[in-house]
Formats: structure tokens, C-alpha cells, sequence
């Protein structure tokens, strides 16, 4: 597997960000043949992990793909694993959990009336994540789910006027700053949808993760 550790160039202070800025800039210029294979080598290296995130082992450590598909290199979507969790978790079935959230907030829209006056919602935050059965028989403890959004999320809106966190405040964009709080803090992140009332909700699904980050 060629050189580990101090003695692999790769590793080499700036190396990474300058191998995934070349991935990016030839894609964008069109040379789009490999892309996936050189994204997914660029995205394992920044991966590099010191043990098995799911027991500790630090041995024969490999990059696991949550969602089984190879082409989703977002952080959220991998997952460092010795051999032995590797293979335990192939064995086991996928499927997905979510935990929703409540959260009061003001706002106002410019030139959007009657939105461009003050005022607040209820809002319902969803995060729906997936993966495969860990060796707990979860994908996920709930109960760490909840503490990663009160801690990036809730925490950060919930009783706070959000136009001083965003210019534009509608639902959307509150949902995309929303993601990029939990994009590299929770894994296997599938979806999330905020509710600002009873009968209008924006969505992000994993399909979009890639294309929103310049992915």
C-alpha cells in the first residue's frame, strides 16, 4: 500500500489540500474521466484516521463507505474500521433514524411582505441519518444524535433572531446553513427538513450533499 506514516509524501504538510484543489480545478475545466477514482483517493487521504472508529483497533484499518455508495466521498458518508467491524457490519441490514427537534426563532424577509416584518415560528427540525448495524445493534445512539444538534444547531437558534446569522433568512437557507453545521459533525447524514409552519417544509437530501458543497 506504498509508504505509512511521516515517510508517505502525502501526508507532507499542504500535499492534500494541493492534490484536492488539482481534482477539483481539471473537473471544472471538463476533465471529468476518473474524477470519481482520484476524488475518492483525495477524500481517503484527508480521511486518514488513527483507529477504528467503531471498537478502537488499530489494525488493518481501512475507509468504509456508510451508504455503500462509492462515489459519496462527503465526510458524513465514511467511516474509518478495522478488518473485523468491516466485515461485521457488511453482514448486517441497512436502515435509516431520525430525531426531530423544536426550536422558537425571530426573523423577518426583506422585501418579502407580509415577511419583511418581524416576526417568529415554531420551527421542526428532522435529521434522518443511516447505516449499517453497529455491534450495540444501532446505526445510531439516539442520544448522541441529539446531543451533536442542540450543540451545533439548536443551541446556535433556538430564541435568537436569525437574520444576525443570515442576511437572507428564509426557510432554505436556514436549512443549508443547518447542514453545513452537521456535515462533518455526524455520520451517515441522509436528510434534513425544517418546518417553519404546519404546511411548509425545505428539504435536503443526501443526493444534493455533493452538488451544494462544490463537491
Amino acid at each position: 500500500m506504498g509508504r505509512k506514516g511521516e515517510n508517505n509524501p502525502v501526508f507532507k504538510e499542504g500535499v492534500i489540500p494541493k492534490i484536492q484543489d488539482t481534482i477539483k480545478r481539471k473537473y471544472k475545466e471538463g476533465v471529468k474521466m476518473g474524477f470519481q477514482n482520484l476524488q475518492k483517493v483525495a477524500n481517503k487521504i484527508s480521511y486518514k484516521k488513527e483507529a477504528c472508529e467503531n471498537c478502537g483497533s488499530k489494525k488493518n484499518l481501512k475507509v468504509h463507505h456508510i451508504d455503500a455508495n462509492q462515489s459519496n466521498h462527503l465526510w458524513t458518508n465514511l467511516e474509518c474500521l478495522c478488518n473485523s467491524c468491516y466485515i461485521y457490519k457488511h453482514y448486517q441490514p441497512y436502515m435509516t433514524i431520525g430525531k426531530k427537534f423544536t426550536f422558537e426563532a425571530a426573523h423577518q424577509l426583506e422585501n418579502c411582505p407580509p415577511c419583511d416584518r418581524l416576526h417568529g415560528h415554531s420551527y421542526q427540525l428532522e435529521v434522518i441519518l443511516g447505516g449499517r448495524l453497529n455491534k450495540q445493534g444501532m446505526v445510531k445512539d439516539f442520544k448522541e444524535v441529539k446531543r451533536i444538534v442542540e450543540e451545533n444547531v439548536i443551541s446556535k437558534l433556538d430564541h435568537y433572531f436569525i437574520n444576525d446569522i443570515l442576511t437572507s433568512s428564509t426557510a432554505e437557507n436556514i436549512l443549508v446553513w443547518i447542514f453545513r453545521q452537521l456535515n462533518t459533525k455526524i455520520k451517515g447524514l441522509k436528510r434534513v427538513s425544517l418546518s417553519e409552519t404546519a404546511s411548509s417544509v425545505a428539504t435536503i437530501e443526501d443526493k444534493d450533499f455533493l452538488n451544494m458543497l462544490g463537491e
